[in-house]
This record gives structure tokens, sequence and C-alpha cells, in this order.
């Protein structure tokens, strides 16, 4: 052994992750992104006043509890808004304290928790395959109709979406790396507490049960899993989760029975006699406003699905990257389509994992149906977007190496894959005339290779064409 050479253990080469430090080019994709985030969203808060419904409930619950000095039990026009924890409410005010009561600090908070949903899709993707793919998902999250119409709204679910998205990732971590497992897992429940202080029980729920399902398809993840069932954990979920129930139903008698049978267990079926329950959005109604939130992705994803599904789905050899964004969506979207009362953006905490197997999607598809996409939806609609990371990686070098090989998905410079035997054909995508110089180029590379193999003997030509 070479002296000073470090040794190795076993985890750290069959077990661990790749411990090399990531290239510049994946701090400057992430850099983008959250700098693209910020601009969709923090420098827009100030846009168009409070309406009355939502908005003005929250952000004026949150005037009055400073007013009043009530931390614990938010009010509106002196009523109790005690259907959802205070955590956004006490995010509200921290904003109105620092910045001043106005409308652009009550929507601070939603902007800062749509930035964190995309910085950990980003995560989340560089885990499960690479930093590209970490970056088209956030990317795809970013830019989607819904994230940026619904993301400007002051109600729960986009704080809500930061935390379930961080504890799948700290599942994710916990799940590759066994050296710091259980402060991983310690972090899976530390997001979820949050996510139930934000909306309620079902922060813990979803994550569970994603991780739940990926246990019963892997017997991997049965073995890793495990450790998350530790008392020490549900203990500090408790500690975070349970003093605030227990004082509003020590000050407020009932409040428990009230919200399980209708907050929580009045969602489960069509109840519109109850009071505080809502049908909301028809199931049809409901698929379809997905299709208008995950626009122009929706659209620009259908030829690869319609056409390509063996390719993109890989059915027989699914994954655990492949599997975790599946039982993300089934888990929250199906339960959503079986109950009685049901929103559209009750579903934005998925969001994330629809992001992530549209990037899978989209870098799987074969090149003629990404460009039937692109022209049907995403090029029409956003087509600066789906060019971002052509542009990052083309950025600096010169025209010749921009374009693009016909057939391969990843944009590399000419130079790196000579060969001898055939001339490769390039390419300029969407450049006018370029099917007839692409067929004119591969007859005269097929007449140079025929002339160059009668040259040679016969030996050679036959261990040329090899």
């Amino acid at each position: 052994m070479v002296a000073g050479a470090r040794t190795f253990s076993i985890e750290e080469t069959l077990l661990e992750p790749p411990a090399i430090n990531p290239p510049p080019t994946r701090h400057a994709l992430f850099v983008f992104l959250i700098a693209l985030a910020a601009l969709l969203h923090v420098t827009t808060i100030g846009w168009g006043d409070l309406y009355g419904h939502t908005e003005g409930q929250y952000a004026g619950a949150a005037r009055e509890m400073i007013e009043a000095h009530h931390w614990l039990s938010p009010t509106n026009d002196g009523l109790q808004r005690l259907q959802k924890p205070p955590l956004l409410y006490w995010l509200i005010i921290a904003s109105f304290k620092f910045f001043g009561a106005s409308a652009a600090a009550a929507r601070l908070p939603i902007a800062l928790g749509m930035i964190a949903t995309v910085a950990v899709t980003f995560l989340i993707g560089e885990r499960l395959a690479d930093y590209w793919r970490g970056f088209l998902a956030g990317l795809i999250y970013l830019c989607s109709c819904g994230a940026f119409l619904l993301g400007r709204i002051i109600m729960p679910e986009p704080v809500f979406s930061a935390f379930v998205a961080g504890a799948i990732f700290c599942g994710v971590c916990g799940y590759q790396r066994r050296r710091f497992r259980r402060f991983w897992f310690l972090g899976f429940w530390l997001c979820a507490a949050f996510a139930c202080l934000t909306k309620g029980l079902h922060g813990l729920i979803c994550p569970a049960a994603v991780f739940l399902l990926l246990a019963l398809l892997y017997r991997e993840a049965r073995l890793r899993f495990r450790l998350l069932l530790h008392w020490s954990y549900l203990s500090i979920f408790l500690l975070m989760v349970a003093p605030w129930y227990i004082w509003a139903e020590w000050h407020f008698p009932g409040f428990l029975r009230q919200l399980v049978g209708v907050e929580w267990l009045g969602h489960l079926y069509a109840a519109p006699n109850v009071p505080g329950s809502d049908n909301g959005v028809p199931r049809l109604q409901f698929i379809a406003l997905h299709f208008a939130w995950w626009f122009p992705w929706s659209v620009a994803l259908l030829p690869a699905v319609l056409f390509a599904w063996r390719r993109v789905m890989r059915p027989r050899e699914i994954e655990f990257a492949d599997a975790l964004p599946l039982c993300w969506m089934g888990v929250a979207f199906l339960p959503l389509l079986l109950i009685g009362q049901r929103q559209d953006y009750y579903s934005m905490s998925v969001w994330s994992g629809f992001a992530l197997w549209a990037a899978t999607t989209w870098l799987r598809a074969p090149g003629q149906l990404r460009l039937a996409g692109d022209q049907r939806g995403v090029g029409q609609a956003t087509p600066s977007v789906v060019q971002v990371p052509q542009l990052v990686v083309t950025a600096g070098q010169g025209p010749l190496e921009r374009e693009l090989l016909v057939g391969v998905h990843r944009t590399r410079p000419l130079q790196e894959i000579r060969n001898p035997r055939l001339e490769l054909v390039v390419v300029h995508v969407g450049e006018p005339g370029a099917r007839h110089d692409r067929h004119q180029a591969v007859g005269n590379a097929r007449g140079r290779v025929r002339g160059r193999r009668d040259r040679l003997s016969p030996a050679a030509a036959r261990q040329q064409c090899r």
C-alpha cells in the first residue's frame, strides 16, 4: 500500500453513494434554479391585494393574534379558527414583525415555501439519479402553471408541501447512507412534525405511506426503513405536535371531537349538511384541473407516455428510484379521487413527485417524441424553459460543438466521439432542410465507407466493419 493512502471500509466502497465532490456545473444549476424560483415568487409577492376569502382569513387572523397577544388561538373577526394548526400563522406573524403588516409580508412565507420545495425537489432527483435529473425536476415543478398560480395564495399547502418533500428527502438520504442514517431519519420525523403543525396529521401519513409502499416492494427498503419506527423518534414527534392539540382541547372542550368528526373524517364522504364541510371539486373536474396545473408538461409528455410507455416506464425493471415518484403520487392522488370532498389544491404535496416522474419520462423518451411534445406544449408555451439545460451545457462551446447528435440524449463535444470507421452525421435540430441534408450526408458517408472497404483486403475489410 502506498504510504499515506486512505483505506475505505466496505460500507464506503459498496453501500455508500460515490464520495466524489460534485462538479461546478452542479452548483451552477442549483444556484440558477433557486435564483429563478426567487425571481418568480419573491419578486411578485407584492402584486395585487389580498382577496377576501382564503388570503384575508389567514392574514387577518395573524394580525389579530398580534393585536390580542394570543399566540396559540387564531381568530378572524373574533371567531376562533382552530381547523388548522398555528404554524402558518406564526410564520406570517414573524414576517409582519420584520417587514410590517402588508400583503407582501403576508405572502413571503408562501414564497419561501415554494423556493424550499423547488430546492428539495432538485436534491431528491440528485439522490435518485444525478444532478441533471434533479435540475430538470425542479425546473418542471417551478415552470408549471399550478406552481406559479397556486403558489402565490396564502394557504397552508405551499409550506406543507415543502415539509413533506423535506421528509421524503431525509428518508431517501437515510436509505442511501448508513453512517448518518439515524440523523437523516430524525430529520424525517422533524419535517413530518412541522408538516402536521402546518395542516394536520396527514403531514405524517403521506410520507410514511410512501415509505411503507416502498418497504412492501423492496426487501432492502424493509431492512433499512425499520429504524424509522424507533421509539425515540416517535417521542420527539409527539413532544412537538401534541402540546398544541392538548392546549386547544383544554381551553375549548369538544375541539378534538369537532376536528376529527368534521375536518378529518368529514372529508371522506359527501356531507353538505355538516357544518364547515364542502363537497369541493367533482372527480372529472379534479383530473381536468391537474392537466391545467401541470401544463405545459402534461401536454409535452403525452407522446412519450402514449407511444413509448414501455421505454419510459420500464414495467419489468422498476427500481427504487423509479418507484418512489410513483408511490408518492399514488399515496395522495388516488385517495383524493375516492374521498367525497376534495379541492384541486389538496394535491400540491405530490407535485414534487410528479416533477420527478416527469423528468425521468422526459429523459427516457425518444428524441422524435420529445420534439413532438416540445412542439405541442412546451415549445409553444415556454420555449426558453425547455432549452435551459442545453444552454447551460453549451455555453462557452464553439458553434460546431453546439450541434446536437441525432439520436443521442446528451450533448457532447464532437471531438470526444470521433469514429474512424464511419463519419458521424450532425444536423441542426429544427433547421430548414435538415432532413434532406441528413439523408444526403448518410449516403455520402456510406459511399466513402464502401470505397475504403474495397481498397482493403477481405480479412481487413471484415475487421474494419466490426
